[in-house]
This record gives C-alpha cells, sequence and structure tokens, in this order.
C-alpha cells in the first residue's frame, strides 16, 4: 500500500533464474486486455533492473508480465494506492 503522490520504486531481479524468457513489470487499472499506465522494460534472465513510478491516483492497481502472457499462468499481484 502506498499513498498518493509518494514516487514507487520497484526492485525486479531475475538474478536466479536459469532458464526461460525475459520478464516484464507492468501495471495498470485491470489485468490483460487492459492498457497498461506504467511498464518497465525487459528483464532477462540473470540481470536485474530497478522500475520507477509516480502520479498513481488512489484505487486499486492490477500489476502483471506480459512476456508470452505470463500473467495467465499467475504471474499475477496487486498495489493499493490510498489517498
Amino acid at each position: 500500500m502506498t499513498a498518493r503522490g509518494e514516487e514507487l520504486t520497484f526492485f525486479l531481479d531475475a538474478t536466479e533464474i536459469s532458464d526461460g524468457s525475459a520478464h516484464n513489470f507492468k501495471i495498470g487499472p485491470e489485468l490483460p486486455p487492459a492498457t497498461a499506465l506504467a511498464e518497465s522494460d525487459f528483464i532477462e534472465r540473470g540481470e536485474s533492473a530497478v522500475f520507477k513510478v509516480d502520479g498513481l491516483q488512489p484505487r486499486t492497481y492490477r500489476l502483471w508480465c506480459s512476456v508470452d502472457e505470463h500473467y495467465a499462468l499467475g504471474m499475477t499481484g496487486t498495489l493499493v494506492v490510498k489517498s
């Protein structure tokens, strides 16, 4: 949970993934087919990255990986922004 107006920093870590594809991180009002409001670059296996987002208004957002439709396999989450 976060407060409106705060910058959010996500630490994306794929350093322990030994096989498979890249990943990404999207934030939107709902899972696909909804359009993402923010999205990270692709993170290849063995890499890590920092992803920053600001300006999210109070509401509940959905988080997902869209690579190879990973979200359909459960690679999702929820983010609540409070006023």
